[in-house]
């Protein structure tokens, strides 16, 4: 029987935080770690800095807030020659009664919340900045599984260095001649560090090979100035497999469910001038999307909105305003409401005013990726990237889409007007 599952895991923290103790103590690296000084610390004259993006994601406010906190308690620590720097030294226990949030963590080989979520970033940037400085990098980890691609990847694989409370640590000796910092620009979408110094540091050129292996590991060789210094292996991440993918491959069956939705419509419709639209990615023939189906209303300024939100409401849809757009109004199914078709595909409905800007954009953007290979695979591939680093969950796609996909959407409207 496996009894260490049934101990606290506060109790398991305190076990090896005082199995550190003993070991920096015997090593006598105990008397080595650098401390957190008072008082104003004048400009260093010489730097290295590097500067990594912050990537959206469904616990980007908590992970922007764990970075503060974190950099709060990392830049007052000096580090003399000789002294070691430790991550967890300097930042403490990452845990709710100090402060820190939930965000997200790999435990275990998998995607977990846990405190402190995000603070691997910190320790990678100072990790791979020591690097380019020829700190000695005493204890390193880097993580167990790649969870990126290289259109998500905010640094190069090979260049993480993750951190466990307790457990993993990061520690960088200074071997320079004068004393050093670390420094932090926190920006909207970009986190740099800057390692300061009292002496000039000769900046080293760091590269990272990346070699697959047929097991589907890869391992990473790390050179300095051409010389080999270290190697990480990782695994692909093991739940991915298993979570249904939220972009699905286009499915001609969407052009049919839109006929089919548009019957309903027209019926209830008869009599106005509407037109109806299949818009959105399943309406473009070869174009992976979320299966659902767009549609537009097209109706003359001259028509009432109010008579086409009276049809809809007697086949159960609800006016639910322009939510932010404007001349995009949006119709939701009625909860509980049982139609045969309408409570059976899943679709958004919107009604837009002839000539309005948001129509063009829906018929302009549509048209373009009907028309060009090259929009539509590219297209395709920044949804599949971004519903992957969503963690296949719809709300957090739908942030990072209007985050991340809005500049591809503007080029190819720019481009048909052109």
């Amino acid at each position: 029987m496996n009894f260490r599952r049934y101990i606290p895991m506060s109790l398991k923290v305190r076990y090896q935080l005082l199995r550190r103790s003993w070991r920096d103590w015997r090593s006598g690296l105990r008397h080595q770690f650098a401390r957190a000084e008072g008082g104003a610390l004048t400009d260093l004259p010489h730097r290295i800095s590097l500067r990594q993006a912050v990537m959206p994601s469904a616990t980007l406010a908590a992970k922007r807030h764990n970075f503060r906190l974190a950099i709060g308690r990392i830049t007052p620590v000096r580090v003399r020659p000789g002294e070691v720097f430790s991550f967890w030294r300097a930042v403490g226990a990452p845990t709710r009664a100090n402060g820190f949030r939930e965000g997200r963590t790999i435990i275990d080989g998998k995607l977990q919340a846990s405190f402190g979520g995000g603070l691997c970033q910190l320790s990678g940037l100072l990790y791979a900045v020591s690097l380019r400085a020829g700190l000695e990098v005493v204890e390193r980890h880097n993580h167990s599984v790649d969870i990126y691609t290289e259109a998500t990847r905010y640094a190069p694989l090979g260049a993480d260095a993750t951190v466990a409370y307790g457990y993993k640590d990061l520690r960088l000796r200074n071997n320079a001649a004068g004393l050093i910092t670390f420094r932090f620009t926190l920006e909207d979408h970009s986190i740099s560090v800057h390692l300061d110094s009292e002496v000039p540091i000769r900046e080293r050129t760091v590269t990272h090979v990346v070699n697959p292996s047929p097991d589907a590991t890869v391992t990473v060789a790390t050179f300095l100035d051409g010389q080999q210094t270290t190697t990480s292996r990782y695994r692909k991440l093991e739940e991915e497999a298993a979570i249904p993918p939220l972009i699905q491959d286009y499915d001609p069956k969407w052009v049919g469910q839109f006929d089919t939705i548009r019957e309903v419509l027209q019926a209830a419709l008869a009599g106005l001038s509407v037109e109806i639209e299949h818009v959105g990615s399943t309406a473009v023939p070869g174009l992976a999307a979320k299966s659902i189906i767009d549609i537009d209303m097209i109706y003359p300024p001259t028509l009432p909105l109010e008579e086409i939100t009276q049809r809809l409401a007697s086949i159960g849809y609800r006016h639910h305003g322009d939510q932010g757009i404007a001349e995009r109004e949006v119709y939701k199914r009625v909860p509980g409401s049982d139609h045969p078709v309408l409570d059976h595909i899943r679709h958004h409905l919107y009604a837009c005013p002839q000539g309005s800007a948001e129509l063009h954009r829906h018929l302009t953007f549509r048209d373009q990726l009907r028309a060009h290979a090259h929009h539509r695979e590219a297209y395709q591939r920044i949804k599949r990237e971004l519903a992957r680093e969503a963690g296949q969950d719809k709300k957090a796609y739908a942030r990072l889409k209007q985050l991340r996909a809005t500049d591809f959407v503007q080029r190819v409207l720019r481009e048909a007007d052109t």
